[in-house]
């Protein structure tokens, strides 16, 4: 029964925090541009984490660390900002979304899902990792399908590679990067051997550099760097060969990239003067300018200036709620970094966790990055689980 659980709550998991790119693609394969089955999705969503909080019968949960109850005060004060930003400031981005927007992907996109995920007892993360590898095995082939597509037979080359039909971009080149990026960091760190898993390894690499998306192949590159430097011996005890061979693969279609002068190597090597960079330095500038006149409790969950997040979460709660609310939320940081560093048993879980904080510096916002907030709140729940098992089974926390 335990372990049936486990198994399901890894499924829940994987359908609050990772599944809208399959939902984006089969919005692209049936050509809908309108969000019903995104809203059906969300809905979805939403009634499986109102179930999970309801169905909870124990009352552990109430006895809950110092640390939590600062962790939820922290989101209190930010869900106020924002309904009074929006209500009575009429502060938005710069894309004119309706009010309804901010509320309905801050409430029940992100902060109830997130919430739901404390009342989950049982974990099963052998189980999360192998359905959430299959997903993203799924998602990827697809991808490259409709990429192939484009090129030989519709012969469109894409600045940056999106999913895109009749102008309507269904998946960003950033969110496509995440996918690829996940999928590349799991299969090198379940240490899958098999042929299928070599040809999955190229095709996600392949994506992540066809998007031109500068950070998500930072991120990459970072998660693999550190755990190289405090893992060595772990990562290549009886996996030489496979290292091996991803290296030699790695640094051929560097090569043949940078021969073709691919899309990302040219906004990295104009790294300074590319529009994007320009964009998002002023954005910080301005960012900071606000800041400063109200470092204390912060001022607006945007960048009044630019209409715009500062695109790093860290960033992102020190304008919205200031020093007091970075206060609120850092010893939950502090207990998710330390479990992070302490846990270097389990590749897979620590490479995928990095890789998720580390794009949130680059890319993400508060209550736009769900899959961070999910897997955040996974991390700290299990940490004794993860810092003192040998072996990622079945947790069993609270």
């Amino acid at each position: 029964m335990i372990l049936q659980k486990a198994k399901l709550n890894a499924l829940i998991i994987i359908s609050l925090a990772f599944l809208f790119p399959v939902i984006a693609l089969l919005n692209y394969a049936l050509n809908i541009q309108s969000s019903t089955i995104s809203i059906c999705y969300r809905l979805f969503n939403l009634f499986i984490a109102a179930l999970v909080i309801l169905n909870f019968r124990t009352k552990k949960f109430l006895t809950v660390k110092f640390f939590l109850v600062l962790f939820f005060l922290f989101w209190l004060f930010f869900l106020t900002r924002l309904v009074i930003d929006v209500e009575y400031y009429n502060i938005h981005l710069a894309v004119n979304y309706p009010k309804s927007y901010y509320f309905l992907y801050a409430f029940f996109v992100t902060f109830i899902p997130m919430t739901a995920v404390f009342f989950l007892k049982q974990f099963d993360f052998n189980y999360f990792l192998r359905v959430l590898l299959k997903v993203l095995k799924f998602i990827n082939i697809f991808l490259l399908a409709i990429y192939l597509y484009d090129i030989l037979l519709k012969h469109e080359f894409m600045y940056r590679f999106a999913l895109i039909r009749n102008n309507f971009e269904y998946l960003n080149p950033i969110s496509i990067g995440d996918n690829a990026a996940m999928l590349i960091l799991l299969i090198i760190y379940t240490k899958a051997r098999t042929l299928s898993d070599k040809i999955f390894l190229l095709i996600g690499t392949i994506l992540l550099i066809v998007t031109g998306s500068r950070g998500p192949l930072l991120s990459v590159f970072i998660v693999i760097l550190l755990i190289f430097i405090f893992n060595t011996k772990l990562l290549f005890k009886n996996n030489h060969d496979f290292v091996i061979k991803i290296l030699i693969v790695s640094t051929l279609i560097v090569l043949l990239l940078l021969k073709y002068n691919f899309t990302v190597f040219t906004r990295i090597g104009h790294f300074q003067s590319d529009e994007s960079t320009m964009i998002r330095s002023s954005i910080l500038s301005n960012a900071f300018t606000q800041y400063s006149n109200s470092p204390l409790v912060g001022s607006h969950f945007l960048v009044q200036a630019s209409n715009n997040f500062t695109h790093n979460i860290i960033f992102d709660i020190f304008l919205a709620t200031g020093i007091i609310g970075f206060i609120l939320f850092f010893p939950s940081l502090w207990i998710f970094i330390k479990i992070i560093i302490q846990n270097r048993l389990k590749m897979a879980i620590t490479s995928l966790t990095l890789y998720i904080f580390f794009d949130s510096l680059l890319s993400g916002t508060i209550f736009l990055s769900y899959t961070f907030w999910i897997l955040f709140v996974v991390i700290i729940i299990n940490r004794s689980f993860l810092i003192k098992s040998t072996a990622p089974l079945i947790s069993n926390q609270i």
